[in-house]
């Protein structure tokens, strides 16, 4: 949804509000943390579950989800939110990996300073970047070096996912995952089926777009993923153009809903 380089979320930002006032649920799936997330839905003005860290915890607002429409996750739930956790604890997955990372720089353990210089963020918002609890996003120069450290990490049961920025290091949970979780739990709060439409630029978004309903690659720095299905809607814009033409073409030509 945001631009790569500048997080403009310039016509996208219309877009969403719009949806949300036409009750069509917009779901937050990123690799961005809770801190990260929360700010985004509050200048969205939406209220609905979101997803962080590539799928390793889903927040449902406990006011609209009840812990029958969750099931079989265990929530975890506090004064807003009930949590549904999909990921390995960074407390677990940080000492198992640490030896294989230690000469790379990574967002859990450097300095804000050098969290803003790999970012591009503010301070504050690099600050909120950094409160991971289910993922290391590592910074990785070279498809070599990211070959490596791949085989490590897998080796011991961890993933190892390429994202727009960083290479994430984390449990064996992803977007996808996450995506069918919600769906599943509107489904079982309404009675009627869905159809979920994802957007989605890099590679820890595959997963979550071939098993999508509607899935639509969003170009980005002039290219495009290529999916194994054959109905992908592909953009010819960027975000955050690419995600408002995306959406367009999804519903049929311009009309939401």
């Amino acid at each position: 949804m945001l631009q790569r380089d500048t997080y403009a979320l310039g016509p996208a930002e219309a877009l969403v509000r719009d949806l949300g006032e036409q009750g069509i649920p917009v779901i937050l799936n990123t690799s961005k943390t809770k801190a990260e997330a929360v700010h985004w839905l509050t200048r969205l003005n939406l209220d609905t579950p979101f997803v962080v860290e590539n799928g390793g915890a889903i927040f449902f607002p406990r006011k609209d989800f009840p812990k029958d429409c969750l099931q079989g996750f265990a929530p975890q739930i506090d004064t807003r939110w009930c949590r549904v956790n999909l990921g390995t604890p960074l407390a677990t997955l940080f000492p198992a990996v640490r030896s294989i990372i230690q000469s790379f720089q990574n967002l859990v353990t450097c300095s804000l300073d050098e969290a803003v210089a790999m970012t591009g963020l503010t301070p504050v918002q690099a600050s909120s970047c950094q409160q991971r609890n289910w993922s290391i996003p590592v910074f990785v120069e070279n498809d070599e070096a990211l070959g490596e450290i791949k085989a490590e990490v897998e080796a011991l049961g961890f993933a190892c996912i390429r994202g727009g920025r960083f290479v994430h290091i984390q449990g064996i949970c992803d977007k996808a995952l996450a995506s069918e979780v919600i769906k599943a739990a509107y489904e079982q709060r309404n009675g009627v089926p869905y159809r979920v439409i994802a957007l989605g630029d890099s590679e820890n978004d595959r997963m979550m777009l071939e098993q999508a309903s509607t899935a639509v690659v969003v170009r980005s720095k002039g290219r495009a993923m290529t999916l194994t299905r054959t109905d992908t809607i592909t953009t010819e814009l960027e975000a955050p153009e690419g995600w408002v033409e995306g959406l367009s073409r999804a519903f049929g030509g311009g009309k939401f809903g």
